[in-house]
Order: structure tokens, then sequence, then C-alpha cells
């Protein structure tokens, strides 16, 4: 084994504070709230930590309670999260988002309140090439470079840094709808460029299509082609596995 590897997988991108009723009760009833934390980056840490993997987490947190909440949770269940960035600026602040549990026939609703969040504000210079290089495969998603463009510039930094000291890349494509618009051509520019050249490809069925505007362009076996283009490799099948879920989120 690589020695200067010393994780399996490093991530990063924003963890929220997750607010909601206790049990299926609503938030405009609600007197109590019970407060978790969620993010697809840290999730995925936590997984992999809880499956024996060396896995490491950074983002940028406000240095308050909220942050500090935010990093203790997932550093308890064994993920290194000693590359956290800590934002000391009066206005830092934590996202939230609000969640409304429902059964059936009723949904379940999320509310975002992450506008101006210290993770947001995350610029290219604080990307540590230190870090990826310890890593073997760096994770990224498609929704950190959606929250603003640095964080696209980030993102697209750590891509580059992580080539240069061939550490392999995952991308998770993760369309969320509140987060992009079907319109919105420069974000989905924004994250074709971030995505090219993985490692690994997860993407539910419609997510690539509407971001990249594939719908229209043979379903779902276009939307494979494509995404093998994306990747820029020439011999996909031997080199790198491509999954498409068969279920997404909103």
């Amino acid at each position: 084994m690589d020695e200067k590897r010393i994780f399996d997988v490093i991530t990063f991108g924003e963890t929220m504070l997750r607010l909601s009723a206790p049990g299926y009760g609503r938030l405009e009833e609600a007197v109590t709230l019970d407060v978790r934390i969620g993010g697809s980056e840290s999730n995925t840490a936590v997984a992999l930590a809880r499956l024996g993997l060396r896995s490491a987490w950074w983002s940028k947190l406000p240095t308050n309670p909220l942050g500090r909440r935010i990093e203790n949770e997932i550093r308890r269940w064994g993920v290194d999260t000693s590359g956290v960035i800590w934002d000391e600026s009066p206005p830092a602040r934590a996202g939230l988002y609000f969640l409304d549990f429902g059964v059936a026939p009723r949904g379940i609703d999320v509310y975002y309140d992450r506008a101006a969040s210290a993770a947001s504000a995350l610029v290219p210079e604080e990307i540590n090439p230190e870090r990826i290089a310890q890593a073997r495969l760096l994770h990224l998603t498609g929704i950190t470079p959606a929250l603003s463009p640095s964080c696209a510039q980030a993102t697209e930094r750590a891509l580059a840094l992580a080539r240069q000291a061939r550490t392999a890349v995952s991308f998770d494509v993760n369309y969320r709808a509140k987060l992009w618009s079907p319109e919105g051509r420069p974000p989905r520019a924004r994250t074709a460029h971030v995505a090219g050249g993985f490692a690994a490809l997860s993407a539910d069925r419609r997510g690539p299509a509407i971001r990249y505007g594939w719908e229209r362009r043979g379903g779902r076996a276009g939307t494979t082609g494509a995404l093998r283009r994306l990747g820029g490799r020439r011999d996909l099948r031997r080199r790198w596995r491509l999954r498409l879920r068969r279920s997404g989120r909103p």
C-alpha cells in the first residue's frame, strides 16, 4: 500500500442542520423540533467508515455551536474531520433545512435555508492539495458546484489536483431540483465541466438528462452514451464503472 495514501476516500461538501417536527407532526404546528445533520458527502463518508474504510470529510463551517455540532456528529462515526475550515467571521452561518415528514398520500416536503452559508463561500484557494494526495479516491457530487460560483471553481480545482496526484475520482450527479433549474444552462455547463474524467459515476436516470439537456436525445441509451463521452475515456468498459440507479430524489 502506498504509505502516503492514508485515506481510502476523501470528500468535501456542505452538511447542514436538519430540523423536523417530532414523529409525523407538521412544521406549522410544532412547538419543538428535532435537530439532526444531513449532507450527501458526509453521509457517504460515514457509511464508508462504518464499512471499515478510512474516510475523511471536510467543509467550511462557522465557529459556533451549530458548526461544532455538525463536525462533532460526523467525527463521532469515525470520519476524519481534521481538514474542516473554520470560519470565524461574524456573518458565518451553517446551512439549515426543515423536513416536513408525511405519510401517504401526503409526501415529504423539504425547505432549505442555506443561502450565504459558510460552505457556499468555499473558494479554490482553500482546497488543500496535500489532503487530496493522501487519498486513494476523491468523491465529489453535483451539489457542491451548484452552491455558488466559487464552490464550482473549488470543485474544479479539487478535480485538477486529484489528476495531478493520480487520485481516482468518483462523481455523484445527485440532481436536486431545488438547487438546479432545467433551464439553468450556466449551472448545467458548470457541472458538465467538473464531471469529466471520473473513475466512477453515479446518477439516476432523470438527473443527467435534465441537467445536461439529454432528455430528448435517445432516452436512457442516449443518456448512457452521453455520460460515457463526458468521462473522456476511450475504454469505459474495462477502466471505469458506470452505474445508473433506477430511482432518484427530488
